[in-house]
């Protein structure tokens, strides 16, 4: 099993840094687009959130992008405003997240979730989405999902397991239990890929069920259940209206 994560995008940093450091312009995020941390590693914004203790705006991702190789809090973060590569800008900083089980379950459910703030204007956002009233139903085996991710675009899959067991991330680390297991509904294309972590899974209702952080052996894909993660972040997820 292994994180949704590449190498550093080479230049990525550099061009956001020395092109873009001084743009006025607010750049507009939405769930799909690219995310880079400080140290260069890529991933997908899942949705955008309100945290519920003070009513900030954010960018849900997986931990692992937000934090990945060493970022530490309140370190800078890039996005594109799409996924098709369009250069990079800085929207804000690493806020907090976590990569672990989550403390007070019995299960020990495991989530791998981050939030960053966005510098964006709010109030460009706030006309265009809207609270999302139902973000989980419980998901079962055979259920179809979708996601939107910065490196495979839209694809369609299917729920194999609700409580499948990933193995440890980096050693010394427990088992990843009660995560959703996918695979892909089409032949020879996967369901996810290296820079799709973090994005959003949906439910054939359009709600969210899942945040996606990594890949079986198998080579199905590996997400976290939405309820945990919510908790964790403290967030109300936002959707376009």
């Amino acid at each position: 099993m292994r994180p949704l994560v590449r190498g550093g995008e080479k230049g990525a940093l550099h061009a956001a840094n020395t092109s873009r450091r001084d743009s006025p312009r607010a750049l507009l995020v939405a769930a799909g687009s690219r995310v880079v941390n400080s140290r260069g590693v890529p991933g997908t914004v899942g949705f955008l959130a309100v945290t519920r203790h003070d009513q900030r705006l954010v960018l849900v991702t997986a931990h692992h992008v937000l934090f990945g190789r060493g970022a530490r809090e309140g370190e800078p973060v890039w996005c594109s405003g799409d996924s098709s590569g369009t250069p990079l800008g800085p929207v804000g900083k690493t806020l907090y997240g976590r990569c672990g089980s989550v403390r007070g379950d019995p299960r020990g459910v495991h989530v791998d979730c981050g939030v960053a703030s966005l510098r964006c204007d709010t109030e460009s956002h706030s006309a265009s989405i809207e609270r999302v009233v139902d973000a989980e139903r419980s998901l079962t085996p055979g259920d179809r999902v979708t996601k939107f991710g910065a490196a495979t675009g839209f694809t369609h899959g299917v729920v194999v397991s609700t409580e499948y067991r990933a193995a440890a991330v980096r050693p010394g680390r427990t088992e990843a239990v009660g995560q959703i297991l996918i695979r892909s509904s089409a032949s020879g294309q996967p369901f996810s890929a290296p820079g799709d972590s973090g994005a959003a899974v949906v439910g054939e209702q359009g709600n969210i069920v899942a945040l996606l952080w990594g890949e079986a052996a198998s080579g199905h894909s590996i997400a976290c259940p939405i309820a945990p993660v919510l908790y964790v972040l403290n967030v109300v997820p936002l959707m376009a209206a």
